[in-house]
């Protein structure tokens, strides 16, 4: 189960809702909903909790996901990796 808080500005206005969570490896994910609407931050983190459980449920393959990231990424950029 993942939370929501806000960091206050200092002229007392609150910035937007930060989401913490852990994600599908055990690891713990801090990151901005980039809103500052309540119930807008929390649907956000339940589509990123909801996206966490398909991946430990096999729903959304990892290995695959990983592959379409990296097929995304020029050649050029696959090429100077490997030379390095």
């Amino acid at each position: 189960m993942g939370s929501l808080y806000r960091r206050g500005d200092c002229g007392g206005e609150a910035g937007n809702w930060i989401a913490e969570y852990t994600d599908h490896t055990g690891r713990r994910i801090k990151k901005s909903t980039r809103t500052r609407d309540k119930k807008a931050a929390s649907l956000i983190l339940s589509k990123w909790e909801i996206d966490v459980a398909m991946r430990v449920g096999g729903v959304i393959d990892v290995a695959a996901e990983r592959v379409a990231v990296q097929s995304r990424r020029p050649v050029t950029e696959h090429f100077n990796e490997c030379r390095r």
